[in-house]
């Protein structure tokens, strides 16, 4: 006797749509972009995201419906409301203290809206295929109506909304015929939760309605801010047609700081070189002048960008841009070293981007052609990769390396929340690539390279620190049928074309790595060529600490540099020691001043008065009436108003001296550079305003850095400064307004970057390197009236690099006359 056979059906447990939904999504934006990008398969071109509260207030009636999602966020909800015929109402003998806490959980409660203007849906489609579990309409139907590849395929997108939210009501309007249909769908996610309950036993429900999307928007509470919005979308795209999707219940606080997260998450969905092909706008109705379209975009003064289309058939075309040298500054010796004779390397190449041609066999050598046959089978992709330094150079580096100037913290900003490299399909992000708070950011293990080989950027084999790189990668669904997402939108499978088309990026990156070590190398060669002194000290350097580790005796070749260093340092003693003779004849005339000093402040006390004193003893015998007709030159009370005059600026002198030789501006401690510049400020008042200059110090917001220093020293850098800027408008004749600006920011690595800039004439066309004027003894002031000492502006230099700083200085723009940059770290120990 045989057993009987039955077929059994397999029966999905409704916790299948959980697992699929909010435990299958990582977190809230992962979700929000899973339903962004079925608005752009739907051909919308317009997208709002809006955070709306859903009470002002605690409604004094409620429908059943409102009472499952109230009952959800009031604990105590039988405590607030009493069930009536219609619904519920609330209490009329309610106690004070519970109604005040109900009424605070209401006015934190928010509901999310997801609106579009794309086709929208039918009754049809909602239920044969937005019902449906992993259809694979968009496998089978790859582009829309409008030629856009559908982004999604695995027909589960729409349960990100479990992730969302408790409750989800949609609204969709399409047109039939010559009329527009609107339906309402609507689902509570917590019925799919219980004991024992399968998939079939869950319902949602589907009605239709008079009601169109372009009425839900306008019924929303917070439409008089999306009024402007919405009527620009509507004079160029009507919104006739769409959906809105309307999350409650919400599982996240959604506090100030994520939805500004959520802002910069949706500002990468797109390359940030496209015009986005669907336009998004964000807005929280707790704060609706924040409200704006999402937009994204990449600093323009980026140091290296390269570009690589990589064809079907293996071919690559690449296109490297340079854009981190002043070429002006190249001199021609660099040029004429042998390397640097090569098309792609000669001078004309600096002056605009480098393109070549390649292919996949080039760029493996000796690849195998399986190996190859699985790089081509990629399939067609273009990439774009920009480098950013994240920090200022340093002093020794800008004598190699004419760097051009940028500014770091923007930079640094920028980098820290859009930097890395991501992949786009179809112009739609593919999380999380890229992500710079997220696992994926380093994908491709681009800092273990670093770490392998951590050698710097003028060596060839240099590899770029993953944190100073930005880049853009887009393939297809189309034509990259090799790369496809993991079910839990967490990536891409990876398989033998994933590993392949990582290490295609590798490679690209490789070439715009090889280009610059190549040509830093280059310039570095010839900066040793030209300075062999330099380069002698820092090699005998190394090679004593070498000895010194290992105990060797020292080779013929270590002893060959040892004595190129000896004789490069006697000539750097020599040049220190007619140095020191400036200095010492600086420090006597100093020495001179302190001796005079009480001396000083007697007679800044006796110009205090003096002319009007005398004004007053003359009148005793004078009147002013009684002089009338007599020129100024002949009257005494004009001469003693120009005496005056002249005894406000002796005194402005005095007290300008004896303010800089004060015994505690000589010793080490920590300084508030806020209080440094402001006594500062205050010690050139009278200085700046007989001269109708305003002197301007601005602070980056909640910055008050504080520097160990000795403060003479602070004095040297800005004292120096002012004058030369004084000079510049009262010798120089400046006829314009004479503004000095002096701002302080934060930097990289805890410097601190001072700006400093003036209104005036600026640095003299003559110099062909604005660097000159830190030279030692250089001064415009020459001539039969010149008396400039050439000093100030060296010493300056000298205690900006004694701290481990560096200077710039620029010629003139239209936004400042004279301008210097000076970093500064924030030192905790003394120098040696």
């Amino acid at each position: 006797m045989t057993a009987e056979q039955r077929k059994l059906p397999f029966k999905v447990s409704a916790k299948a749509a959980r697992l699929i939904g909010r435990e299958n999504v990582a977190n809230a934006e992962g979700a929000i972009v899973e339903l962004v990008k079925n608005t752009y398969d739907a051909d919308a071109d317009n997208c709002l995201l809006i955070l709306d509260r859903r009470y002002n207030s605690l409604p004094e009636q409620i429908s059943d419906a409102e009472r499952s999602w109230l009952s959800v966020n009031l604990d105590k909800f039988d405590d607030v409301y009493v069930a009536i015929d219609a619904g519920w109402r609330l209490k009329p003998d309610m106690e004070p203290e519970i109604a005040a806490a109900a009424e605070n959980v209401v006015r934190q409660a928010l509901d999310l809206w997801i609106i579009d203007n794309g086709k929208g849906m039918s009754a049809k489609i909602i239920e044969d295929y937005w019902m449906v579990i992993g259809t694979n309409f968009k496998e089978e139907n790859v582009f829309s109506d409008d030629g856009r590849v559908r982004t999604g395929a695995k027909g589960i997108g729409r349960f990100a909304l479990d992730r969302l939210g408790t409750f989800c009501e949609l609204h969709s309007s399409r047109v039939a015929g010559d009329t527009v249909e609107s339906l309402q769908w609507s689902v509570d996610w917590s019925a799919f939760e219980g004991p024992g309950k399968t998939l079939d036993e869950v319902n949602a429900t589907l009605v239709d309605t008079s009601r169109s999307v372009r009425d839900v928007i306008r019924s929303l509470s917070c439409f008089e801010h999306l009024k402007k919005r919405f009527e620009e979308v509507e004079r160029n795209h009507p919104w006739k047609t769409g959906t809105a999707i309307c999350v409650s219940g919400l599982r996240d606080p959604w506090t100030a700081r994520e939805v500004s997260h959520l802002r910069s998450t949706l500002s990468s969905l797109v390359p940030p070189a496209e015009q986005p092909p669907l336009a998004l706008f964000l807005m929280d109705s707790r704060a609706p002048e924040g409200a704006a379209e999402v937009v994204s975009g990449a600093p323009s003064d980026f140091d290296y960008r390269l570009h690589a289309e990589v064809a079907s058939d293996g071919g690559v075309a690449i296109t490297i841009d340079r854009n981190e040298l002043r070429v002006e500054a190249l001199g021609d010796a660099v040029f004429e070293r042998q390397e640097m004779q090569r098309q792609r390397f000669n001078r004309d190449s600096f002056t605009k981007p480098v393109k070549y041609q390649t292919n996949l066999a080039e760029l493996f050598a000796g690849a195998s052609e399986m190996d190859l046959a699985t790089l081509r089978g990629i399939g067609p992709l273009s990439f774009t990769l920009s480098f950013y330094k994240r920090t200022l150079p340093s002093s020794e580096d800008t004598k190699r390396y004419p760097y051009r100037s940028f500014e770091p913290s923007s930079r640094a900003k920028w980098l820290d929340t859009q930097g890395g490299i991501k992949i786009y399909r179809d112009d739609f992000i593919v999380r999380p690539y890229g992500e710079p708070d997220g696992k994926g950011f380093d994908w491709l293990r681009l800092g273990q390279r670093v770490a392998a080989n951590p050698v710097q950027a003028s060596r060839k084999g240099w590899r770029a620190n993953p944190q100073s790189l930005a880049g853009t990668i887009k393939i297809s669904r189309a034509t990259n049928r090799g790369l496809n997402d993991q079910s839990n939108r967490e990536g891409l499978i990876e398989n033998d074309t994933f590993r392949a088309f990582s290490t295609l990026m590798i490679r690209l990156i490789k070439e715009f790595e090889d280009d610059r070590s190549y040509i830093l190398f280059n310039l570095n060669e010839s900066y040793k060529t030209a300075h062999p002194a330099a380069t002698a000290i820092i090699e005998a350097k190394s090679v004593a600490d070498r000895i010194e580790r290992s105990a060797t005796t020292p080779s013929r070749e270590d002893a060959v540099t040892m004595v190129r260093a000896y004789r490069a340092q006697v000539e750097e003693i020599r040049e220190l020691n007619s140095e020191r003779g400036m200095l010492r004849a600086l420090a006597t005339l100093g020495t001179v001043l302190i001796s005079f000093s009480h001396e000083m402040g007697q007679l800044q006390s006796s110009l205090e008065n003096r002319a009007t004193t005398l004004a007053q003893l003359l009148k005793r015998h004078i009147t002013p009436e009684m002089l009338d007709g007599i020129s100024d030159e002949m009257n005494p009370f004009e001469m003693l108003k120009d005496a005056e005059a002249t005894d406000r600026k002796i005194k402005q002198w005095f007290k300008f001296a004896l303010f800089s030789i004060k015994a505690d501006k000589r010793s080490w401690r920590a300084i508030k550079l806020r209080d440094q510049l402001r006594t500062i400020q205050s010690g050139w008042h009278d200085f700046l305003d007989t001269r109708q200059i305003a002197l301007n110090v601005e602070f980056a917001d909640g910055y008050d850095p504080v520097i160990r220093a000795l403060e003479i020293d602070l004095d040297s850098i800005f004292n120096n400064l002012l004058l030369n800027s004084v000079e510049a408008f009262v010798l120089r004749n400046h006829g314009g307004a004479r503004v000095i600006t002096i701002q302080i920011n934060r930097g990289s690595s805890n410097a601190i970057l001072i700006d400093y800039r003036d209104s005036g004439p600026g640095i003299d066309p003559n110099y062909r390197n604005v660097s000159q004027i830190f030279n030692f003894g250089e001064t415009t002031k020459t001539g039969i009236d010149g008396n400039g000492t050439g000093i100030g502006m060296w010493i300056l230099d000298s205690v900006v690099k004694e701290y481990g700083g560096r200077v710039e200085a620029f010629r003139p723009s239209a936004d400042w006359g004279f301008k210097a940059e000076i970093q500064l770290p924030e030192r905790r120990t003394e120098r040696a």
